[in-house]
This record gives structure tokens, C-alpha cells and sequence, in this order.
């Protein structure tokens, strides 16, 4: 995933667009009005080809401010025009697809492409969203836009003989999205608590389980060849952790003791996810751990809590690897989902019968790239269900084990189009009964979908986060049928990329929810810790096992009010070289975090039958 701070990916100067070429321009009339009781309005313009362009996005100002018409990018005047009380009516979404002939320039290992990126104004001059992932197609959308005058910007970032078509279309239904209910008062959580590592100033991205008898297992990484930390959580209030060291480093044992000792270099560091067996309560879980090395996925099991590892240093087969993660079911069967970029390309099951040992058995889960969240897999019927977003689809998968114990075929269907939802990442979960739900977020709220019927039908869209400012990297649990857990990082901030915006942790959950979070503070640009903080009153997730209630040990925190976790201003710089101080506040996690504890908007109870 690109930042928002890139440089040109072309050999072109990055001062000024060169264009030797008047670009044509066609397109339809820019009013989008949808009916009451809604409807579907569209309209299209194509810009170009512009003969060659290089522009680094602009720092200050924006990209409205600093555009140079032709040379540094093309802007479209539209308007939304409805009543001005319209959207309490109803819902509606205005989304925004650019899309060009040629992605690709140069071929090969050092690919180049041409490289639009596309931004949203409203009449103000105010930036209401904008895409720039670096692929095709960019798309925006915003959920039950304003009546007005709006710009779209499309920025020329790289191009080379290129031009583009811009599509807008504005839909609506009658009715509203139900919004959470907010209450602060029903759930509380403990002191957030760092975790921490022998001689590691940095460890992020966390990923975390808990096993049937509580155990709650944090992994982080501290970057490619460095290694991934592993910390075990056994005090019921989150005060307490052990560190189990790297798994995914190899160990050198001292021929004068006999010892094993870790080295500096490790066989992983990058994204790192973690599964559990659950056996019965008392048994001790086989722990499964992964690590994103430079090219291909390091894998270690334990089978005595962490305390020992069993590292395969190359689990998977191909040689670019990205966003790896895990599974685990049975009493040996695990499995790691992979996205293959370039050697692919698509999405991939390596699967392993022997407890992790190996992961000889591979199935194309698809075929497609795009952004893929974390599998599951129903236990009771062996299947394994994924969600990938590509371009503005949502595309569900399931495949089921059969010969041999392994998923030897994937089948695939869109269930969701009209949002951008790779943000990041999007989400399924199977809960007590089979019943499937997807989340995602498309950087302005979080929302979920769920299905009673294998992923046959969906429910409509159900909006989890508050209305205004953004909703990001949401995660979610679930338990009993129909009930969820959600945590996501937002702020009132307009835009998801908004240097200076306040960022803080959420919580929303429906009717019960008790969850244990690890979370990131980004503390400066390069070098962060990872937090926890875990639920001590309230309801659960399973209504047969509500917590009782938990102190914190008096040695621990005492709790106080606003945010506990705070970065001051000058510890980072962005980017480093110039010295700049980041915002006072990069990552808030407030004392209450905010709960939803409504009714679940859709039925998501049994399996039809059940």
C-alpha cells in the first residue's frame, strides 16, 4: 500500500508534467439527481491521452490549489442535485470510477505503470475523499453525499501517452441506514499496557488469539530481517505479559552450555498472523505462527504454549509473497492464505496435514490480485471461507476439504460492489451456528454484511461506526449466533490522510461482546510499540460465559480520564530527512471506548432449518 507521500515512479523529472498534446475531452452532462423513493443516476467523461507526465503529490496546499490544468492534472465540474433534507429519507452512495486503456508501461521485474490518482472537492474547496493506491481502477465513494457543487480532480502522477474515463454514479433507496447507539458506559476496559521486547525499540501490526482456556497470544513484528516478537497474556486484567521471544528466528546453541540462543538476524519480520487449535479445556493448544520474509512466508509452530518453536523457514513455495494468513482446525490440519502479486498471480491455500510441519498442498483460492483479509473456516464442515476486495467488489470464496483432508478447489461470487473496500482489510467470520459475516470499512465508516445460507444470499449493508470523519483497519470477532464485536481506528478528521488529525481506538459491538484488543500506536514514523487492552465488565460474546467481573491489581495503572496513550510533538519526522514534527497526537485510545449496544438492524440467528 502507497502513502499518501510518493515519489514519481517514472524517469521523469518530478517538477512539471511534460505534455506535447491538447488533450481531448467528451463526456456527459455532470447532474446527478435520483428520484424520491430512489433511483440511479449516472455520467461519464473521458480526458486525454496526455503525451507524458511526472508529479510528486503536493505537500501543502493540495492538488485543487496547485493544479495546472493539462500538465499536473484535469478537473470536472458536477453537481448532486436533490432536496436538501433528501438523505433523511433515505441512503445513497456517489461513487467515482477512473479507469485507463494501458496499466502497464514496462514489463518485466522492474515494472512501470501508468499511474492516475483521483480526489473529490466540494464547493468550498474543501477535500471530501480521494484515491491513490498506485493500481486500476481508482475508486472513490461517499456514503449519502451533500446536494451541491463538487470538483473532481484527476492528478497525472505518471503517465506516459495516457488518458482516462471518469465515471459517476449516484444510487439511492428509500430508507435509512440504522446508526449505532452510542453507550460508554456499558463495557469497560483495562489500562492500555505496552508491550515490550529485549532490545527492540520497535514492534507493530500486531496480530492476536486466544486459546479455549484463555491464554491470549500477541505476536509483532519488528521489520524484515529482524524478526517477529511473541508475548503470552495470562493475567485476566491485561496487566501482565511474558515475552516467548522470536519463532520466526533461527537458534544457535552454544557449544559451551548447550543453550540455544537467538541471533540478530531472523527468517521473518514482516506481516506476521497467528492460529490456534482449540482442544478441549485443560489440553494445550498447538500455537501456529507466521512470518513474512523477503519473498516467501516463515512458519513456526509450538506445541507447549511458546515456549519452543519449530521453524520452517520457507512454508510456501513461490518467490513474491505478500499479506500471509493463518489457519487452524483439527488436531494437525493448518493451513497459511497467501496473495502472489507477480508469480501468482491470485490468492493461494498452502495447506499442511502434519501439525505445520510441511504445506506441500496448494489450491488457487483466486485467481485475481487484490486486497485479502484474514480467512476462516466453519470446523464443522471443513470449509474455509475468504473476502477479497478488487477495484469496487467485494468477492467471496469458499472452498470445502475433501480427498486427502486438504481444499483441493475454490468457487467465488461478487457479494458487494459500489464501495472501495480494501481498507484495510476486509473481514469474514463464521460464528456458533455457520452464520458468515464480511466487514470492511471504505475509510469514511465501517460496515457488515451477513449470510444464514453458506454465502448464498447477504443481508444489506449495516453501518457500525458513528456518521462523519473516517473509519479504518477495522477488526471483528463474533460468538453466538447474531452477536459481533468490532474495533477500528477513527477520527473526525475529513480525510484517512489528514497529517494532523487526532486518531483514536474505537469499540462498537451489538447486543454482547467481551474482547481482548492489541493494538499499534504509530509513535513515530519508523518505530512504535504494541499496546493491550482488555474488556473487564460487562457481557460476552457466548451468553453461556459472561466474565465476572475483574480488578486490576492495585500494583497496576491507576485509571485515568481522556486519552491513555499520547505521542508528543517532535517524535517523528515526516518524511525524516526534512526535519518536520509530526502532529502532537498520532494514535488516542480514550478511557471509555465508545460501544454500540443496540439491536442487531439484521437477523443473523441460525442456519435455515436449525
Amino acid at each position: 500500500m502507497r502513502s499518501s507521500m510518493r515519489t514519481c515512479g517514472l524517469a521523469l523529472a518530478c517538477l512539471a508534467a511534460l505534455v506535447t498534446t491538447t488533450p481531448a475531452q467528451s463526456g456527459t452532462d455532470g447532474r446527478l439527481a435520483t428520484p424520491e423513493g430512489g433511483g440511479r443516476a449516472s455520467a461519464t467523461w473521458t480526458r486525454g491521452p496526455y503525451a507524458a507526465a511526472a508529479n510528486p503529490t503536493p505537500q501543502v496546499g493540495g492538488v485543487l490549489a496547485s493544479c495546472v490544468e493539462g500538465v499536473t492534472c484535469a478537473t470536472i465540474p458536477f453537481s448532486i442535485d436533490l432536496p436538501a433534507d433528501y438523505w433523511t429519507r433515505h441512503q445513497g452512495t456517489l461513487s467515482v470510477t477512473v479507469t485507463w486503456p494501458d496499466h502497464q508501461i514496462v514489463a518485466g521485474q522492474d515494472a512501470v505503470y501508468n499511474d492516475f490518482d483521483v480526489y473529490l472537492y466540494d464547493a468550498d474547496g474543501r477535500e471530501v475523499t480521494h484515491a491513490a493506491t498506485g493500481d486500476q481502477p481508482e475508486l472513490l465513494t461517499v456514503e449519502n453525499p451533500a446536494p451541491g457543487a463538487y470538483t473532481l480532480v484527476v492528478y497525472l502522477f505518471s503517465i506516459v501517452d495516457e488518458g482516462f474515463t471518469a465515471a459517476a454514479a449516484l444510487q439511492s433507496t428509500a430508507g435509512t441506514v440504522p446508526q449505532p447507539a452510542d453507550d460508554e458506559s456499558a463495557i469497560r476496559f483495562s489500562p492500555a499496557v505496552t508491550l515490550r521486547a529485549p532490545a527492540s525499540g520497535r514492534d507493530g501490526e500486531p496480530s492476536t488469539a486466544i486459546d479455549q482456556d484463555g491464554r491470549w497470544y500477541v505476536s509483532a513484528i519488528r521489520g524484515v530481517p529482524a524478526g517477529s516478537d511473541m508475548w503470552i497474556i495470562t493475567d485476566p486484567a491485561g496487566q501482565g505479559f511474558k515475552w516467548l521471544g522470536r519463532p520466526d528466528t533461527f537458534r544457535v546453541q552454544d557449544p559451551q552450555t548447550g543453550e540455544f540462543r537467538e541471533p540478530t538476524a531472523s527468517d521473518g519480520g514482516g506481516d506476521s498472523d497467528i492460529a490456534l487449535t482449540q482442544p478441549a479445556p485443560g489440553a494445550i493448544p498447538r500455537v501456529y505462527m507466521s512470518s513474512l520474509a523477503a519473498a516467501t512466508v516463515s512458519s513456526a509452530v509450538s506445541e507447549d504454549t511458546g515456549k519452543t518453536w519449530l521453524l520452517n523457514p520457507s512454508a510456501t513455495l513461490a518467490t513474491t509473497e505478500d499479506r500471509q494468513w493463518n489457519i487452524a482446525s483439527g488436531e494437525d490440519y493448518a493451513a497459511i492464505w497467501v496473495r502472489e502479486p507477480i508469480t501468482g498471480p491470485g490468492f493461494y491455500l498452502y495447506q499442511s496435514i502434519d501439525g505445520g510441519k510441511t504445506y506441500p498442498f496448494v489450491a488457487l483460492a483466486h485467481p485475481n490480485n487484490g486486497t485479502g483479509g484474514q480467512p476462516v473456516m466453519n470446523h464443522t464442515t471443513g470449509t474455509v471461507y475468504g473476502v477479497i476486495s478488487s477495484g469496487s467488489n467485494l468477492i467471496f470464496v469458499k472452498g470445502r476439504r475433501g480427498l486427502g483432508g486438504v481444499v483441493q478447489t475454490f468457487t467465488s461470487k461478487t457479494i458487494s460492489t459500489g464501495f472501495s473496500h480494501g481498507n484495510l482489510f476486509p473481514l469474514i467470520k463464521v460464528d456458533r451456528a455457520g452464520n458468515l459475516y464480511v466487514a470492511w470499512s471504505d475509510t469514511k465508516a465501517v460496515y457488515y454484511r451477513c449470510s444464514t445460507d453458506d454465502g448464498d444470499t447477504w443481508s444489506a449493508p449495516v453501518r457500525v461506526s458513528r456518521a462523519g470523519g473516517t473509519a479504518v483497519m477495522p477488526a471483528m470477532a463474533v460468538g453466538d449466533p447474531g452477536r459481533l464485536a468490532f474495533a477500528w481506528y477513527g477520527s473526525t478528521a475529513a480525510t484517512a490522510t489528514d497529517s494532523q488529525a487526532d486518531w483514536y481506538l474505537w469499540f462498537a459491538q451489538t447486543p454482547d461482546g467481551w474482547v481482548a484488543i492489541a493494538f499499534t500506536d504509530d509513535h513515530n514514523d519508523f518505530d512504535g510499540h504494541t499496546y493491550i487492552t482488555r474488556q473487564i465488565g460487562g457481557p460476552s460474546l457466548y451468553g453461556d460465559a459472561r466474565p465476572r467481573k475483574i480488578r486490576i491489581p492495585k500494583s497496576g495503572k491507576t485509571a485515568q480520564p481522556g486519552p491513555e496513550v499520547i505521542d508528543f510533538a517532535g517524535d517523528a519526522e515526516t518524511p525524516p530527512s526534512t526535519s518536520v514534527p509530526a502532529p502532537a497526537h498520532d494514535i488516542l485510545l480514550p478511557r471509555r471506548i465508545s460501544t454500540w449496544t443496540g439491536a442487531t438492524p439484521h437477523s443473523c440467528t441460525a442456519r435455515p432449518g436449525a
